[in-house]
């Protein structure tokens, strides 16, 4: 091998003896330049007087993950909190459930006050790059 790129992080990483083959080309390379938000999603944050916690489970945890009480334990909270919500059947009216959210251009809304994610790598270099304070909620490991 002549060369190796390896995308290593010093923050999340042991520091490890590499080759004088090897370069670390440090983490959050796939870190974007901002983009607009959904005009329906901006507008909640916009209008959102408290702020929004913004909670994401990644695209590796799934909810079947969750257990009907830990699930409740969520919900319950998040009802207590004077942030907005959006409906479904057991969800409280202050919770807005989302599919799937442009989560770089997210965090960088002024409205996003707390990140609550599953320690994802990339989420969380992410919300460090974006300047939002995180609450882990590992799944894994």
């Amino acid at each position: 091998m002549s060369m190796l790129f390896i995308n290593v992080n010093p923050l999340f990483h042991h520091i490890r003896p590499t080759g004088p083959n090897t370069i670390q080309i440090g983490g959050g390379t796939h870190i974007k330049e901002a983009q607009p938000l959904p005009q329906d999603l901006k507008n909640f944050l916009d209008n959102s007087e408290e702020g929004v916690i913004y909670f994401s489970l990644g695209t590796t945890v799934k909810g079947s993950l969750i257990t009907d009480q830990l699930r409740s334990v969520i919900l319950e909270t998040f009802a207590e909190l004077p942030y907005k919500k959006e409906h479904l059947s057991e969800v409280p009216k202050n919770v807005k459930i989302i599919k799937w959210v442009p989560q770089q251009d997210l965090l960088r809304h002024p409205k996003i006050v707390l990140f609550i994610t599953q320690c994802g790598l990339q989420s969380m270099e992410e919300s460090i790059y974006s300047g939002v304070p995180m609450v882990g909620m590992p799944f894994f490991w």
